[in-house]
């Protein structure tokens, strides 16, 4: 797999591409199921992955994805 801060990044970008076309609601609801992939066999990821179920806004995934490269990368 590539470096974590790399696939939070391609994330982050996933989901900001798709505001630019999508409601902005549709892609936080979009997150909440698929931004925890790429949390997958991450250790201590489950706290963060509590949070992204609930994000509502794509700056509630920016904070998210700021934290974990912070303190799991």
């Amino acid at each position: 797999l590539p470096p974590l801060g790399d696939r939070i990044d391609l994330a982050l970008r996933q989901y900001e591409l798709a505001c630019e076309w999508k409601d902005p609601h549709a892609v936080c609801m979009e997150a909440r199921k698929t931004f925890c992939w790429y949390l997958r066999g991450v250790p201590y990821a489950g706290p963060y992955k509590r949070e992204i179920t609930q994000v509502n806004t794509i700056d509630d995934i920016r904070r998210i994805a700021k934290l974990i490269k912070r303190d799991l990368s």
